[in-house]
């Protein structure tokens, strides 16, 4: 995570491939519905969404393979715990899919009864 100075902080997540990246500008936004926040997207091109609750704005935005949310330093401490909210997730997911027996086998089979 990088930190920015200015009016608002921002933290960076940075991913290796942009499918993660999508997992969890996803798993982020569905973090903030759950509690209740509104959440708007800004614009389609740039994936930058506008999230709003009472006083508190944040704004995600997805920039290749990172995630940048930015909000007032009294909020951080809010966007820090959807962040490592998310990464568990994310973590979790992994492990799920290591668990996962011989996946190749899993498709063959999947694919042969479908085709």
């Amino acid at each position: 995570m990088r930190y920015v100075s200015g009016m608002f902080r921002t933290r960076s997540l940075e991913s290796h491939c942009i499918k993660i990246a999508d997992f969890m500008r996803h798993n982020i936004r569905n973090a903030f519905i759950n509690e209740e926040f509104s959440v708007n997207r800004l614009n389609y091109e740039n994936n930058i969404y506008q999230v709003r609750k009472e006083d508190i704005l944040i704004t995600i935005r997805q920039d290749a393979s990172s995630i940048l949310l930015s909000t007032s330093p009294a909020n951080e401490q809010l966007v820090r715990l959807i962040i490592v909210e998310v990464i568990v997730e994310l973590k979790d997911f992994f492990t799920g899919i290591e668990k996962m027996k011989n996946l190749d086998e899993i498709g063959s089979r999947i694919i042969k009864k479908t085709i």
